[in-house]
């Protein structure tokens, strides 16, 4: 039985990719509080790199599923933000996943790219969440 056998189609999916444990913790506690206090189911990835975080996406679209949005740190090991953020919008060409950026860094001094929708300073706040919330329910 696969874990993405039993999702509801109503069912927020959303991957936080973090190679820092604590951080991607702090990160789903605040999205998940999120969606208790708005009544919105969510199932919650998560995903160490860009690459585990495409492994899901691939195990997913088998599923004809996809993520409803991805929130990543920009500075992994094994793959940045920016790459996997990348390689996603090359692959769903036809639905395009929506992608955030979170940060350690000035969002300021980050390189801006085409396959981020928006960038946030760490630690993710509920204003941040709220603003990407926004976001996707305007697409």
């Amino acid at each position: 039985n696969d874990v993405y056998d039993n999702l509801d189609d109503d069912t927020l999916i959303i991957s936080v990719n973090d190679d820092e444990e604590l951080t991607r913790k702090s990160t789903i506690r605040v999205i998940e509080n999120y969606c208790i206090k708005n009544n919105l189911k969510v199932n919650i990835i998560e995903c160490s790199d860009g690459i585990e975080c495409l492994y899901n996406y691939y195990l997913l679209n088998k599923k004809g599923r996809t993520f409803s949005f991805v929130l990543s740190d920009e500075s992994m090991i094994l793959m940045n933000g920016s790459k996997c953020a990348e390689i996603l919008k090359d692959i769903s060409k036809d639905f395009r996943i929506p992608f955030f950026i979170l940060s350690a860094y000035s969002v300021d001094n980050i390189t801006k790219n085409s396959a981020i929708d928006a960038y946030f300073s760490k630690p993710l706040r509920t204003t941040d969440i709220q603003s990407i919330f926004d976001k996707i329910k305007n697409n």
